[in-house]
């Protein structure tokens, strides 16, 4: 497979990406750079087109972080709402994925432990209590924790550029490269996931 860098990508990514083996090679460099020089990958999220507009392919961190936090406080009264009137009980959808839950938390399986919290759960009284709370509550939670999104926020935005301009280089012809782009754009967020915890 051959692989040939862009004069003017300063990451390094190949001009065309063919398969998600050369995805994942690619997004991988790239992802190690996002975590050691964030501001170069920032840098080159902007593209100059035209005479001189600035083109970003992904929000810039503060901008992104204000969205989720007006987003968030302004649906107060729909958060709320659903808590109040669930689709579905949210106990019963806990208990059913106790299996899942199983495989990958042996400690716990031992003991039981979720299930049995589950099983302890009083629906009414988790309605009651976000009552109480109130719409201005759940704003206010978000509100308060501003900073600590904002600097996740700023700690994955460059990596999220990184997987971006990989996807962008993949190529898109067919069903099947469209298929592996998909696969490709799990694969990516899974591993800005990992890093993300470190």
């Amino acid at each position: 497979m051959t692989v040939k860098a862009r004069n003017d990508d300063t990451l390094g990514i190949a001009e065309s990406i063919d398969g998600l083996d050369a995805f994942s090679k690619s997004f991988r460099a790239t992802l190690q750079i996002a975590l050691a020089d964030p501001d170069r990958v920032i840098a080159a999220n902007k593209s100059t087109e035209g005479n001189p507009i600035s083109i970003t392919t992904v929000v810039d961190a503060d901008k992104w972080t204000r969205r989720m936090i007006d987003g968030a406080t302004q649906n107060g009264d729909r958060w709320l709402e659903g808590v109040k009137n669930p689709s579905r009980s949210f106990k019963e959808a806990g208990k059913a994925a106790v299996n899942k839950w199983k495989v990958r938390t042996q400690e716990a399986i031992a003991d039981n432990r979720f299930e049995k919290g589950l099983n302890a759960i009083d629906e009414d009284a988790a309605i009651r209590t976000a009552e109480k709370v109130g719409a201005s509550g759940y704003s206010a939670g978000i509100q308060a924790r501003e900073e600590k999104i904002g600097n996740k926020i700023r700690k994955m935005q460059p990596m999220v550029v990184a997987l971006k301009k990989n996807l962008d280089a993949m190529k898109s012809d067919t069903a099947t490269d469209a298929e592996a782009k998909a696969v490709a754009a799990i694969r990516g967020m899974r591993e800005i996931g990992k890093a993300m915890r470190g």
